[in-house]
């Protein structure tokens, strides 16, 4: 999987704000006052877009969970290989701390 630098994206949409938005244009004013109006709230919406998806995933003490999980009842009275056990466990609290 590839990812996005949030910030390289930001700088980018912000070069694009000001090319397009600044007064250096030479556009009357007015001339098209709507259309860089909605331009402009289009832009800050990426934004928020970008900022929305950038948010911290909680860190987890991944020794405090083993220890938890192989005293679980779950684990102790399972008959499936332990470190399949312990596999899927770390495997689906990946999945939910992605989901949230």
């Amino acid at each position: 999987m590839k990812y996005i630098d949030a910030e390289k994206l930001k700088e980018k949409i912000d070069e694009i704000r000001h090319n397009w938005l600044d007064d250096s244009t030479g556009l009357e004013v007015g001339e098209f006052g709507a259309e860089l109006g909605a331009a402009e709230s289009i832009l800050d919406s990426i934004d928020d877009i970008i900022d929305s998806l950038q948010q911290e995933q909680p860190e987890v003490d991944l020794e405090k969970e083993a220890t938890k999980f192989v005293q679980s009842k779950e684990f102790i009275e399972s008959e499936e290989s332990p470190v399949l056990l312990i596999a899927r466990h770390f495997y689906e609290l990946g999945l939910n701390a992605r989901k949230q």
